[in-house]
């Protein structure tokens, strides 16, 4: 209190001296020192008014410069290299978790968005019970940004989590704004959520379709496969917004595509994570203050269900397939330079004739048969089973959906004993209605069931 005392005399001692300097400047101060009898002219109440309310303006002022002055002091404290603020960047922390959650639960959820480095589950100081987060360091800013925006608010193991950058990464968010001008420049974005099964120069055919394509960088394994996630650089800013309007949530070998602006640069990506051992560890001293503030342990799920309700519009518009909304890059003579669907359709037939070349596949995928939230029916899995049993026997089936959202559409696969019942399922289910809808069957590849 006697601090606060003191500083608030020093504020208002700060601004009866400014006042001063004001009234001089405005030819109305009247000095001390006039003559033994002299004496300042009495105060109306409306000149005392607006002097109380010049001093209250002036202290504001002060405080005001003060504060920031403390901020820039902090912020002269923490200085950070370019790498170092891309590594912050590409730090989450997740909450909200329930006991049952383990790690290859959350690396499951989001390695569509990118490559995971770390995820750490943070347990109490016993070491038994799991204190509900985690912290996720994923291999660049971008896959960050998506697990942020995307994951904040869904229902994992019937919980709803809380998805945002670490309380300390503060001093790394300005270099965002450099970071993402320098990507802009270069038209660069990025894709994640890419088949593995998908060579690199079929992806490019597909990408080349929305414009052309100066540069395509996917990230590599050490055996040489990719990553399932990459850049590309296109020619000019108009194809960089075609692309991430209509390449986002494009289905492509059984995956929806992630597409968002790029961050950084790969090859700047590369250099740090062939620096950094993917074994590496998170300081257990530091891990409390890395939780965001707003952001406590008897709040995180009933947070996560209020996130989820406000941002449901959101989320709703940001995990919608796009199945439809596909704008072919037009040369200046008005001709389309690739048809993006066909590209697509070759692909898919390219894929599937890689496995069956093998072994022919038996798996029937059935779309836009029932939604996310009719799975939860305990009878629906018997009665699809009823169905298409009468076309051969049928080994496996397996329901899920890609998407959060009650309402998406949900993908049932039917793996039959031979071949011929595929075919046969396909043949009889293919455009039929069911529940209101148009049932959509195809046989696909053995991996493609087996995905998530």
């Amino acid at each position: 209190q006697q601090q606060q005392q003191q500083q608030s005399q020093y504020y208002s001692v700060n601004a009866a001296l400014q006042l001063m300097d004001l009234a001089k400047q405005a030819g109305v101060w009247h000095p001390l020192e006039l003559t033994p009898l002299g004496c300042l002219p009495a105060l109306n109440k409306d000149e005392r008014d607006r002097l109380n309310k010049a001093q209250n303006i002036l202290l504001e002022l002060n405080m005001e410069q003060q504060r920031e002055e403390m901020l820039q002091d902090e912020a002269e404290k923490v200085q950070l290299t370019r790498e170092e603020a891309v590594e912050m960047l590409s730090k989450v922390y997740i909450g909200g978790l329930s006991i049952e959650m383990t790690e290859q639960d959350i690396i499951e959820v989001v390695s569509e968005y990118g490559g995971v480095r770390l995820c750490k589950i943070t347990w109490d100081s016993s070491g038994d019970v799991p204190q509900g987060f985690a912290f996720l360091h994923m291999d660049c800013p971008e896959a960050a940004a998506l697990v942020v925006d995307l994951v904040n608010g869904r229902e994992i193991k019937g919980t709803y989590v809380q998805v945002a950058r670490p309380s300390n990464s503060g001093p790394a968010v300005e270099f965002l704004q450099p970071l993402a001008l320098s990507a802009q420049k270069a038209f660069r974005v990025y894709v994640a959520s890419i088949n593995k099964d998908i060579d690199e120069s079929d992806l490019k055919s597909i990408i080349e379709a929305f414009g052309a394509v100066n540069k395509f960088t996917l990230m590599k394994e050490n055996d040489g496969k990719h990553k399932g996630y990459g850049w590309v650089e296109f020619t000019d800013a108009e194809t960089v917004k075609n692309a991430i309007v209509s390449m986002n949530q494009i289905d492509i070998g059984g995956k929806y595509l992630k597409v968002c602006q790029a961050i950084c640069d790969p090859d700047e990506i590369k250099t740090i994570l062939n620096q950094k051992p993917e074994n590496e560890t998170l300081k257990d001293a530091t891990v409390q203050e890395h939780v965001p503030h707003h952001m406590s342990s008897q709040s995180h799920a009933h947070a996560g269900q209020q996130q989820q309700m406000d941002r449901g519009e959101d989320i709703a518009a940001e995990s919608q397939p796009n199945h439809m909304n596909i704008q072919p890059h037009v040369n200046e003579n008005g001709a389309s330079k690739s048809n993006s669907v066909s590209q697509r359709f070759l692909l898919m037939k390219k894929l599937q004739q890689r496995e069956s070349s093998a072994q022919s596949s038996s798996v029937v995928c059935l779309e836009n048969m029932v939604t996310a939230s009719e799975l939860a029916d305990p009878e629906l899995e018997g009665d699809i089973l009823s169905e298409c049993s009468k076309f051969g026997q049928v080994e496996k089936i397996v329901m899920r959906a890609d998407s959060s959202r009650p309402d998406a559409l949900a993908k049932v696969f039917l793996k039959y004993t031979d071949l011929k019942g595929a075919e046969a399922a396909v043949e009889a289910l293919n455009g039929r209605f069911f529940g209101g809808r148009t049932i959509a069957a195809e046989i696909v590849m053995d991996s493609v069931m087996g995905e998530n």
